[in-house]
């Protein structure tokens, strides 16, 4: 016969929008960092709603893959950033498939990251940074010295805004890099 048990009706299913609040709460349940849960709600309200947030979770394809990876090249954010991304809402997507017992899901595709160590500034170099910065002014010569004495790469050092320095928390957060040419 063929029944509904075990089925979903369309109108059940809920939209990305709305399911991320869900998400969210089981992320912090499970005992994930603040640093996590704070960097998967910025993925899902910077990115990842504003692309999909009106589609049901059920219903991403390989031209949603298409449309993000276009989506991060052209806001010139790096293959980390955009892995981090897949990872944000393969978790949303297969949370619901596991809640609601249905199968296979599509998982958007991490791209291959360069695992290769990145270099370090010579002493030399990061002398004539550091008066380059001073000579831009206190801000630009603290991002140099934080950037340094944390172990940042170039492109954080120069990505890091303001709302992301948190002195009283003593916490510095890297969510982006600057592409410099």
């Amino acid at each position: 016969q063929d029944g509904t048990y075990g089925k979903t009706q369309e109108g059940d299913i809920p939209t990305l929008a709305e399911y991320v609040e869900d998400f969210i709460a089981f992320f912090e349940g499970e005992g994930s960092s603040d640093t996590s849960t704070y960097n998967n709600q910025s993925l899902f309200r910077a990115h990842l709603v504003p692309l999909f947030g009106d589609r049901l979770v059920t219903s991403f394809g390989y031209e949603d893959m298409v449309k993000l990876k276009k989506h991060f090249r052209e806001a010139g954010l790096s293959k980390s950033r955009y892995n981090q991304a897949t990872a944000a809402i393969n978790g949303a997507v297969k949370l619901y498939y596991n809640n609601k017992k249905l199968k296979d899901p599509f998982v958007f595709k991490k791209l291959d990251i360069d695992e290769s160590t990145k270099g370090f500034y010579e002493l030399h170099e990061y002398a004539a940074l550091l008066r380059a910065a001073k000579g831009i002014g206190v801000n630009s010569e603290l991002v140099v010295l934080l950037g340094r004495d944390m172990g940042l790469r170039r492109s954080e050092m120069w990505g890091l805004v303001p709302r992301f320095i948190r002195m009283d928390e003593r916490k510095l957060i890297v969510e982006r890099a600057e592409v410099l040419v």
